[in-house]
């Protein structure tokens, strides 16, 4: 897991929430292999209530590095693994709300 001070990341090989609060989306590392992949990234905690932020591809036995230049995700961050997929890890900055 990820820090709660500074930047944290997560990798994953399955669909799952990244960061359930709200966060700045830094970067994307994606690794797909064979015919190349892609993920979605969504801002929400769900494909279906999410809004989409970005589908990213990479071409076979790639790493591709997708910058988001601190895109603020109000609801937390979900990522959907497509196929060919190896892996994606999220880097992120927590926001703490302010009480």
């Amino acid at each position: 897991m990820g820090n709660t001070r500074g930047l944290g990341w997560q990798r994953t090989t399955v669909d799952r929430v990244i960061v359930a609060g709200p966060a700045i989306l830094h970067r994307l590392l994606l690794l797909v292999s064979v015919t190349g992949g892609d993920v979605t990234l969504y801002e929400g905690q769900d494909p279906t209530s999410g809004r989409v932020i970005a589908r990213c591809e990479a071409i076979a036995d790639e790493t591709r590095v997708i910058e988001f230049g601190g895109l603020y995700c109000p609801r937390g961050i979900f990522v959907d693994i497509g196929s060919n997929v190896t892996e994606a890890t999220v880097i992120y900055e927590p926001v703490e709300e302010v009480v």
